[in-house]
C-alpha cells in the first residue's frame, strides 16, 4: 500500500482481520522499554532470533508488530518469509497510550494463534502481565509484577516463572535472567515514576 501512495512510510499500521489499524506513536517511554528489553535478551545470550517492531504474519488476514518477539532460530533469520506463530516463542508489548489495543485486541488475537507466551508491560502502571497457556481467544494463566513488589514477592514470581514456556528448550533457562531485567527496569527507571 506504501508503493501505491495509500500510506506513506511515516505511517504505523497493523493489517488486523483484513482492516487496516493505525498504531499509535512511540513515545520516550515505550522506545525506552523496548530498548531495555532488546538489550536485556541480549545481555542474556538467548538462543533466539530477536525480532524488533518487525511483522509476523497470523492467519486470517492478520500481520501484527509486536514491540519484541523472540523466534525460534534459523539460518536465514527470517529473511526468505515472515515468521508465523509457530516460529514465536515470547512476544512482549509495552503499553502506554496502546495499553487497551495490547491487552483486549492484542492479547485475544496472540491466544488465538497459540502464542504460548505473552508479555505485556503496562507503562502506566509500571506492571508486568504475563499471560501464558492459551485456550481459543484468552489465555488461561496470568501473573502480574509490579515496580513496587517487595522482595519476597518478587523471589515467590521469580519461582514461579523460574521455566517459563518459552524458556524451556530453546533459551536454556534465560528466560528468568530476562525478567529479572526487565523488572530492574520497572522499578528502577524515573520516567516511569510519578
Amino acid at each position: 500500500m506504501a508503493e501505491l501512495g495509500v500510506l506513506r512510510g511515516e505511517h504505523r499500521v497493523e493489517l488486523v482481520e483484513g482492516e487496516i489499524v493505525e498504531m499509535s506513536p512511540i513515545g520516550s517511554r515505550h522506545a525506552a522499554c523496548v530498548t531495555a528489553c532488546n538489550d536485556a535478551f541480549h545481555a542474556c545470550a538467548i538462543n533466539a532470533v530477536i525480532w524488533v517492531q518487525c511483522s509476523i504474519e497470523f492467519p486470517s488476514h492478520t500481520q501484527l508488530q509486536p514491540d519484541v518477539a523472540l523466534l525460534r532460530p534459523r539460518a536465514d533469520r527470517y529473511a526468505a518469509g515472515l515468521p508465523r506463530p509457530d516460529d514465536v516463542l515470547l512476544v512482549v508489548e509495552a503499553a502506554d497510550s496502546s495499553l487497551v489495543y495490547d491487552r483486549d485486541t492484542k492479547a485475544r488475537l496472540y491466544a488465538r494463534a497459540g502464542i504460548e507466551e505473552y508479555w505485556l508491560v503496562d507503562l502506566t502502571r509500571s506492571t508486568l502481565w504475563m499471560h501464558r497457556h492459551p485456550a481459543g481467544e484468552r489465555y488461561t494463566a496470568m501473573t502480574a509484577m509490579q515496580s513496587g513488589e517487595t522482595a519476597s514477592r518478587r523471589r515467590s514470581l521469580r519461582a514461579q516463572f523460574r521455566s517459563p514456556t518459552c524458556c524451556r528448550d530453546e533459551l536454556y533457562g534465560s528466560g528468568l535472567a530476562f525478567l529479572t531485567e526487565l523488572i530492574r527496569f520497572i522499578s528502577s527507571e524515573p520516567a516511569l515514576r510519578f
